[in-house]
């Protein structure tokens, strides 16, 4: 009886033992969940600051709307000149664009201007969880879970245009999941070579991009002619 008591107390104390480093393990994961997140706010208000000074100092605080866009040839009249972003493709297989967040890698950013479809965005994210036939403008992929997440269908988008040092033509995107809305900011360069950059979480499920290129300049590349 004795042997036997002792035996239920040896296996009680490695239950609880048990117990205790599960969870630990839980209070490790949960501890890393909460500055993984401290972090990614830290960079959201980070990038909202930069942007708002970045408005400032180049006197974009006001947009104008421009005309209907087409999406099909990518282009769209604003202030009486017709700015076509067919030419905008990325470096990736397939023409998108990606951008890994440094504060924050948990995250990659994809954009791609002729939208992805269901088969060109399982290359980097064989689990997309977005159901929608129609294709998608920018996404949103994690590291390690495989979870992918639209950020504005490419079917619903709006083009403003800032006027300042650099010019900006802004394209707006909504229709992600969970109400995700995509900014892409094009901003005047002459650089030959467009660059894509994440600048961040504006407000909770509103992401802004931002890609560099000669293409928003007002006297950048002329678009080609119509068709006939």
């Amino acid at each position: 009886t004795k042997l036997a008591s002792r035996a239920h107390t040896h296996f009680r104390l490695w239950t609880l033992s048990e117990t205790a480093i599960a969870n630990r393990f839980l209070v490790v994961q949960i501890e890393r969940k909460v500055f993984q997140h401290q972090q990614m706010l830290v960079g959201a208000l980070l990038a909202s600051f930069v942007l708002g000074l970045a408005g400032a100092a180049t006197g974009t605080g006001t947009s104008q709307a421009c005309g209907s866009p087409n999406l099909e040839y990518l282009s769209c009249e604003c202030n009486g000149r017709v700015y076509d972003f067919s030419g905008l493709v990325g470096p990736e297989p397939g023409g998108y664009f990606r951008a890994a967040v440094e504060w924050d890698q948990d995250y990659h950013y994809y954009f791609k201007m002729r939208g992805f479809t269901g088969e060109g965005i399982d290359t980097f994210c064989p689990n997309f969880t977005y159901f929608s036939k129609n294709p998608i403008a920018g996404a949103q992929s994690t590291f390690n879970d495989y979870f992918c997440y639209s950020l504005g269908d490419f079917d619903q988008q709006t083009w403003f245009i800032q006027e300042g040092n650099p010019q900006v033509i802004q394209i707006m995107y909504t229709g992600g999941d969970w109400t995700r809305k995509l900014q892409v900011d094009m901003v005047c360069d002459p650089s030959p070579t467009p660059s894509f950059h994440f600048m961040g979480e504006e407000t909770p499920l509103n992401y802004v991009f931002r890609i560099n290129t000669r293409l928003a300049c007002a006297n950048g590349p002329m678009p080609p002619p119509p068709p006939p």
